[in-house]
């Protein structure tokens, strides 16, 4: 059974050209990835890369990237929270469900326009 390390979440595919199972860390910039033949050989891979980035961050001084942990806090207007049940009711959502999506879909257009915003002070 595949299983997070030590906080890292593994995204495992495998890919016919090199017949070879590859995983990386999930929901941090730095890039963890591990290759093996066999499931079972991709688990222990993927620890040997955390294991190998949280040393070498170790060696280097610097704060190994976490990744994220998926709940974010948000405070909104009475009205507004009314507005999204609404909205996720006529979607047959939870809230939960309703605002994830919306995120993300806000997200993925935002990242997709490709240009840095500064903000000067």
């Amino acid at each position: 059974m595949i299983r997070s390390y030590k906080g890292y979440v593994p995204e495992i595919w495998y890919e016919h050209d090199d017949k070879a199972f590859h995983a990386i860390a999930q929901g941090i910039r730095s890039v963890i990835h591990a290759e093996a033949s066999t499931l079972e050989e991709i688990q222990k891979e993927f620890e040997l890369s955390v294991d190998t980035y949280l040393e070498y961050c170790r060696e280097e001084g610097i704060e190994p990237q976490k990744p994220k942990s998926g709940n974010i806090a948000v405070r909104i207007a009475p009205e507004v929270h009314e507005m999204v049940a609404d909205a996720a009711n006529a979607d047959a959502k939870s809230i939960n469900q309703w605002i994830a999506e919306v995120l993300k879909e806000a997200a993925e257009k935002r990242l997709s326009e490709r240009s840095i915003k500064i903000r000067i002070r």
